[in-house]
């Protein structure tokens, strides 16, 4: 397919119908009348005959496939910048060591766009002989706007990826605590919880994964607190037994002791 050159950004319509896209730059548009989105992987095409958002098994496909690779330059290196960036949510190198977390200076290209300094969590499926990147989500130090901190290569609506005591879990524990961004889940994992970052997609598009579980506590960011509460209805209506915290503060910026009190509290009351 020729894509032709990158002419613009504008809010891609599959991601707004399922809330996403706030800063409304999703869908990239190029000279010859083809759309594509970066996150959720929707295509249109100049043929609109052809224009459509693939599902197979529950996961979204697109005709244009994008390679999950780390920058070349990535590792266990991180610089002040980060640590300090960290330190700030009572966090430290170890953490970010124990997720196998890394950095790269050189970051990658997006269409015309150089995100740089990124600290990156990868995500890893293990096969039978192999470990394959399945995606990897990154804070961005260098090169952003305010609206978009945060960059993610992947089909991150498909990856399950569990915390506690700050490293990934894979078992299904009495509560899962549902929160925004990683540093929040490592954190919450840090009281004993079970924690899930949701990468800024709808809990609701992630129900499957919550099978078996017999407490969801959804305990997002200040700005979201009509849609924590638009998802734990939805969830209801599932079967789930849902508690909602809505807080002031991010829950990474929390302390510890008074992490753990916020989510005993809504547990037992």
């Amino acid at each position: 397919m020729n894509e032709g050159h990158f002419v613009k950004n504008i809010p891609c319509p599959k991601c707004r119908e399922n809330g996403n896209d706030r800063s409304g730059d999703n869908l990239a548009v190029y000279s010859n009348g083809n759309r594509w989105c970066w996150s959720c992987n929707y295509f249109e095409s100049n043929n609109l005959a052809s224009s459509r958002l693939h599902h197979k098994g529950g996961k979204r496909r697109s005709n244009i496939t994008r390679n999950v690779n780390l920058p070349e330059d990535a590792s266990p290196n991180y610089p002040q910048e980060v640590l300090d960036w960290v330190g700030k949510y009572e966090l430290g190198e170890s953490n970010l060591i124990q997720l196998g977390a890394l950095y790269s200076e050189q970051g990658v290209y997006i269409r015309e766009t150089h995100l740089n300094k990124l600290l990156i969590f990868p995500f890893w499926h293990k096969t039978e002989n192999d470990l394959v990147l399945e995606g990897w989500q990154a804070r961005i130090f260098g090169n952003y706007t305010k609206a978009r901190k945060y960059y993610s290569l992947g089909n991150l609506q498909d990856i399950c990826y569990r915390l506690k005591s700050g490293v990934v879990d894979g078992s299904k524990g009495n509560t899962l605590v549902l929160c925004e961004d990683i540093l929040s889940a490592i954190k919450i994992s840090l009281t004993g919880y079970q924690a899930m970052p949701l990468f800024g997609i709808n809990a609701k598009g992630r129900r499957h994964q919550f099978i078996g579980i017999d407490n969801l506590i959804i305990f997002l960011d200040p700005d979201m607190h009509r849609h924590s509460l638009e998802e734990a209805s939805i969830l209801r209506l599932y079967g789930y037994n849902v508690h909602v915290i809505l807080s002031v503060k991010d829950p990474k910026e929390y302390s510890l002791i008074e992490l753990k009190e916020v989510l005993n509290d809504k547990i037992t009351n």
